[in-house]
């Protein structure tokens, strides 16, 4: 048996029967290694000693830059792991080279302790006076480094609060790997951080979420469960199983409901997909779209470009939207 379905039937033989591990294989490819990294700042780190080697090795070791990284990150788990659940600490940052210079004037970087206890990095861009916060659940090769000079360009742009995180086995955060679940209880712990920061007071005026790809996912379950002020859908699925086959068969394999979810959603709707994204079919987004209620007002952009599928946005940016309905 081949094709899909032999490679599934592959895939859960060697997870041992596990179909959630097999559909955590299938959407979920982190960049490895990390594209950011967090640290304490000094005066947060706790009085803990290392377990591995003394300050005076660290100092002699011919591989002292790994060591004193390594040093950071045990103190920082450490600190991390006594925070109560739903708390934060507020952490230093810093991108690999290869990424563009920070910009943004008063970034803030955090590790959120949730309440499953894993830890989510968060990247917060808090603009003076802005109306809305925005929520952004990412794609599925990225991380919030990778995203990072698209938070400050939005930021900066459209003068809104911007709150990137990562999901749990992405990027800084440490706990478990990724799963569909997790990524749920990921959004609930950042949505809950916004509120509690006091970044929001309403967020039914207040908070808009945006799901990238897979973000789309953990995007539509928050916004059936939880007030919001709007959702934007960038190259969505109508699921992750149907991405790759329309066969129902297999259903047991399937993550991401968006085509349960998102007809339940009350919140206005705004959904930009590509005609000629190769990734997640065009008539993905169009559906999801045709789902909305009656009662829900939508829009639906229709971008002719050849950018790849995480581009589209930057290619509508530039006045290639060539259909857009609304209801």
């Amino acid at each position: 048996m081949g094709g899909v379905v032999g490679h599934l039937l592959y895939l859960f033989c060697r997870s041992g029967c596990q179909p959630s591990v097999v559909a955590s294989a299938l959407a979920f490819h982190p960049p490895n290694p990390p594209t950011y990294s967090m640290i304490l700042t000094a005066d947060q780190e706790p009085d803990v000693e290392h377990p591995r080697s003394s300050s005076l090795e660290i100092e002699n070791s011919p591989d002292h830059e790994a060591m004193v990284a390594d040093s950071q990150l045990h103190r920082t788990v450490t600190a991390v792991s006594q925070l109560k659940p739903g708390a934060s600490l507020h952490t230093q940052f810093r991108l690999i080279d290869e990424l563009p210079k920070v910009t943004f004037p008063n970034v803030q970087a955090h590790l959120l302790r949730t309440r499953q206890r894993t830890v989510v990095p968060i990247f917060y861009f808090p603009v003076a006076g802005a109306k809305y916060t925005m929520i952004f659940s990412h794609g599925n090769a990225a991380d919030i480094g990778v995203m990072f000079n698209t938070f400050e360009f939005m930021a900066k742009l459209l003068k809104i609060n911007i709150v990137g995180y990562d999901y749990s086995g992405y990027g800084a955060s440490f706990g478990t790997y990724p799963t569909e679940k997790q990524t749920y209880q990921d959004i609930v712990a950042v949505y809950e951080w916004c509120r509690q920061q006091g970044i929001v007071k309403k967020p039914e005026k207040e908070i808009i979420l945006y799901g990238q790809s897979v973000g789309s996912g953990p995007t539509c379950y928050l916004a059936r469960r939880q007030p919001v002020a709007g959702v934007i859908l960038h190259s969505p699925f109508l699921s992750g199983l149907r991405v790759i086959t329309p066969s129902r068969l297999l259903a047991c394999f399937d993550i991401f409901p968006n085509i349960r979810d998102l007809p339940r959603v009350t919140c206005p709707v705004f959904i930009l997909h590509g005609q000629r994204d190769m990734e997640v079919g065009f008539a993905h987004g169009q559906q999801l779209y045709e789902l909305l209620p009656v009662s829900v007002s939508g829009v639906y952009a229709a971008v002719a470009c050849n950018e790849p599928h995480d581009e589209v946005a930057a290619a509508a940016h530039g006045t290639t939207t060539i259909a857009t309905e609304s209801s």
